[in-house]
């Protein structure tokens, strides 16, 4: 609740003061909506400014794509989108030199087409159909002065789906948006524990196929560069 008050105060005067710029409402007219050739570069702005309030809400399913690029052509376009977390912890066991390390990686990029229809002057609203790819890996490393032991898990998935979005313009360059999305995803998931020292462990491994569905909600603000 708090990360959207924020957003909407951050909005609120963002447009307040962009509008009373030169490059206004009235530079933001019909000129763009026969623009042949257009480039758009989104920055995902509520995952950045959760972070820098340190806030979070594990509730909401936030777009996991960082940064997004589209190019069209009037009112289609080509859609490309990327994020991704990477971290390692290490920590010591009970003040000896055996230490657990802790590594995390995933990985989310779509690629995909989009209509666009106009309402008036400053909105837009968008209808993509995606082609999308997740990768997840988790790796507890176990170190002592026995053996290494490695708990590997990795999901691997591929999938498609259908999004709807609604941008809006403050200027003629720069604008605000949001996009939810429901996709269906197929994955691969393995687990394995793997002994640097101890070869011969038996250890059964892991292997599963699932079908998910993801469902991304408009909670999402994407700063958008347009030229």
């Amino acid at each position: 609740m708090l990360r959207t008050i924020c957003i909407c105060i951050v909005i609120f005067f963002s447009n307040t003061l962009i509008s009373q710029s030169v490059d206004s409402i009235a530079t933001v007219k019909s000129p763009r909506l026969i623009q042949q050739v257009f480039h758009e570069i989104g920055i995902n702005g509520t995952s950045i400014l959760s972070q820098f309030l340190n806030i979070s809400d594990k509730e909401i399913i936030e777009s996991p794509y960082l940064l997004t690029y589209k190019i069209g052509i009037k009112k289609h376009a080509l859609r490309f989108g990327i994020g991704g977390n990477w971290g390692d912890r290490e920590e010591c066991i009970g003040g000896t030199t055996d230490k657990i390390i802790t590594i995390n990686y995933d990985l989310d990029w779509r690629v995909g087409y989009e209509f666009r229809t106009y309402f008036g002057s400053r909105w837009i609203g968008t209808f993509g159909l995606d082609f999308i790819s997740r990768s997840i890996e988790n790796e507890i490393i176990s170190e002592t002065s026995f053996d290494r032991v490695t708990i590997l898990e990795k999901s691997i998935g591929n999938g498609f789906g259908l999004a709807i979005g609604l941008q809006y313009h403050l200027t003629k360059r720069l604008l605000l948006g949001t996009e939810g999305a429901f996709y269906l995803l197929n994955s691969e998931y393995i687990k394995d524990t793997i002994f640097e020292n101890n070869n011969t462990t038996p250890v059964d491994l892991e292997f599963l196929k699932e079908r998910t569905t993801l469902i991304y909600l408009p909670s999402t603000i994407y700063i958008i560069f347009h030229f």
